[in-house]
Parts: structure tokens; C-alpha cells; sequence
């Protein structure tokens, strides 16, 4: 095993290592000849140059003559020029334009809602249920030790790490931006995309991030204030 001297890190073959160790350096080494953005690592480079010099957008609307890179993004932009809202729900007759959002807004009306006891957030799976009362517990078996943070989630752990390593292993396709967890990238991979899965359940507006939809929310709930008490 081979031991990073900078961060906890430990790698199995030592090219890893070597790798692994620009994360640490400001440096970075490796430019693209074409637009001159410079990468730590040549498999960022690599990436970049497939993603943005060599990867033709080939997925046309044949309605608009619009491009896209990924055939997903086609299909969620031709449901613009239809003009509806293909999938509807059999409960209440909403309906919507993706069926992720459907799926999402069927939980709403399902029975098996499995309530926290701490804070009554509610889930619609256990195991997930399980891992979020976790973070009620005092109870921290994975410390940190580079500070004094401690994590009730080994993955959460990991991905604190990269804090102090400044690893950020996740890297997207399109523009090169680099991030220390995949959730992250998926919220960054939506400015591309323009992929708003957050949907309102008030007044149907969606957005990008759900921090965003929370904070719309509250909009909502000022309205609903009585004003005699």
C-alpha cells in the first residue's frame, strides 16, 4: 500500500498515488491546445477534449432544427413542441411533463409513508429512512482525523475527507468543472441540461436545486398566514 504523506488517503498501486498527488499542487499542468483551459490531470484533459471538441452535438429536433449532446435532452425538448403534459396522475388528475416528476408527486398520495419519529420528515423507503436517522444520533463512529467533525456514515466521511485533501474525483464532461462528491456533479450536470426536477406542488414552478424549491416554498407560506391570529 502506498500513503499519501499530505491527507489520510492510501492507494493500492503507486501511479495512483503519483496521481493523486496533484490534487495538493496548484499546478496544472496539462492545456488544451485547442481553447487553452489547463487541467491537473491528462484524464481531465481527455475528457474535456471529448466532451467539448470532438463529441458533435448529433441528436437534432427535427421540429426547431435545436441540437443536443445527449439523446435525453432531445426527448425532454420535444414534449416543449407538443404542448402538453404527458403524464398524468390516475389519483388527482395532475399532470406533468417528465415522468421522474410524476413518480416523485405519486408519493404524496401513497399510504406506505414511513415518518422519522425524531423529526417526522417522511420517506417512501426504508433504508433511506434508516440512513437519515442517523443524523439525529450523537452517536459519531466515523471521526474525522484531521478536525474534530465526526460523521454517524462512513461515505459522508470519505467525502468530508476530500476537504482537507482537496480531491475532487468527479469531473463533468461538458465544461471540465471537477467535484469532490457525485451529487454535486448530477446538481451541475442540470445547467447544462436545464433539467428542472424540483417541482412545486402549489403553484407547479420548478427548479434546478431543491434548496431552491425551499426556499420558494416559504413564499407560499406567508400567504397562508391568518391574519386575525
Amino acid at each position: 500500500q502506498h500513503s499519501c504523506d499530505l491527507c489520510p488517503q492510501i492507494f493500492q498501486r503507486k501511479h495512483d498515488l503519483i496521481r493523486h498527488m496533484t490534487v495538493h499542487s496548484n499546478a496544472r499542468n496539462f492545456m488544451c491546445e485547442i481553447c487553452g483551459i489547463s487541467f491537473k490531470q491528462t484524464s481531465h484533459l481527455t475528457k474535456h477534449r471529448r466532451a467539448k471538441h470532438t463529441k458533435a452535438k448529433s441528436h437534432q429536433c427535427n421540429v426547431c432544427d435545436k441540437t443536443f449532446l445527449y439523446p435525453s435532452e432531445l426527448s425532454d425538448h420535444l414534449i416543449q413542441h407538443e404542448g402538453g403534459l404527458p403524464f398524468k396522475c390516475l389519483t388527482c388528475g395532475k399532470s406533468f411533463q417528465w415522468k421522474r416528476t410524476l413518480q416523485r408527486h405519486m408519493t404524496s398520495h401513497s399510504d406506505v409513508i414511513l415518518n422519522c419519529e425524531v423529526c417526522h420528515k417522511g420517506f417512501t423507503r426504508k433504508d433511506v429512512l434508516k440512513k437519515h436517522l442517523k443524523t439525529h444520533s450523537n452517536e459519531k463512529q466515523f471521526p474525522c482525523n484531521l478536525c474534530d467533525k465526526g460523521f454517524a456514515n462512513k461515505s459522508d466521511l470519505i467525502v468530508h475527507q476530500r476537504v482537507h485533501s482537496g480531491e475532487k474525483p468527479f469531473l463533468c464532461s461538458v465544461c471540465g468543472n471537477s467535484f469532490p462528491c457525485k451529487k454535486r456533479l448530477r446538481i451541475h450536470e442540470r445547467i447544462h441540461s436545464g433539467e428542472r426536477r424540483y417541482e412545486c406542488l402549489v403553484c407547479s414552478k420548478r427548479f434546478v436545486q431543491s434548496t431552491h424549491l425551499k426556499k420558494h416554498s416559504l413564499t407560499h407560506e406567508k400567504q397562508l398566514i391568518c391574519e386575525f391570529c
